[in-house]
């Protein structure tokens, strides 16, 4: 990629990834948000970071991402059986990301990089401190552990705006610093739980979205690392 034009469009499809992301992980599906993940606008985000993933780094150490014909066939069903499909998609995203029964892929950062995998230990502290620092208030907050996997993603769409306005406006300092905040939560924090999540999730037993869902996302994560360093080699000045 070169020039301002790809800049334009890179920043742009940064914030409806992570805004589709937060929204997957975060809420019960409902045939608007289902509707969207599997449309063609998503699908071609998704093949636009793969190919540009790929041209800036090697990313085939990350999970590989299922085909995205499983957003096809989730186009397919949704148009046939609307109710029946998202009745379907309800029931699996409370067996695998509410409970009450145990979750098979606890989506909270802490459980991940805690040897007694428990919630609220000193890394979801670490996580609230990088939100205060930023000015950022989790939708769920104080309900919700503030690394849940969704908040996180809820963060970086937060920064990725921030980032797309700055760029918008010409403030390129401004840019690269909310560029670089990105890139350290994603070094510190999601990148490094988020593969463990979707190798676990693949265990649940659940065929229609989510487990591919969490592979997909994991790539994307992998990806965006990839993204940030160019978009930052790029603003460098």
């Amino acid at each position: 990629m070169g020039g301002s034009d790809a800049l334009v469009v890179t920043f742009a499809n940064r914030c409806y990834q992570y805004q589709l992301l937060r929204l997957i992980f975060g809420s019960e599906p409902n045939r608007e948000l289902i509707s969207i993940a599997a449309s063609e606008p998503t699908r071609l985000s998704l093949a636009f970071s793969a190919e540009a993933g790929q041209a800036q780094t090697d990313v085939a150490a990350s999970p590989q991402a299922p085909s995205l014909s499983f957003l096809n066939d989730l186009e397919t069903r949704l148009a046939a059986d609307p109710d029946g499909v998202i009745d379907g998609l309800r029931d699996e995203y409370t067996r695998l990301l509410l409970g009450p029964e145990a979750l098979p892929a606890p989506p909270w950062e802490s459980v991940y990089r805690t040897k007694d995998r428990v919630l609220f230990a000193p890394e979801t502290l670490e996580v609230r401190r990088v939100y205060v620092e930023h000015g950022f208030l989790p939708k769920g907050y104080p309900h919700e552990a503030d690394d849940h996997l969704a908040l996180e993603l809820d963060f970086m769409y937060h920064l990725a705006e921030q980032a797309q306005a700055s760029y918008q406006e010409g403030d390129l300092a401004k840019t690269r610093t909310s560029l670089a905040a990105q890139q350290a939560f994603l070094k510190d924090h999601l990148l490094r739980w988020i593969d463990r999540f979707a190798t676990d999730i693949q265990q649940a037993g659940a065929q229609r979205f989510y487990p591919q869902m969490a592979l997909t996302a994991a790539r994307l994560l992998h990806e965006d690392a990839a993204t940030l360093a160019w978009l930052l080699e790029g603003l460098e000045g």
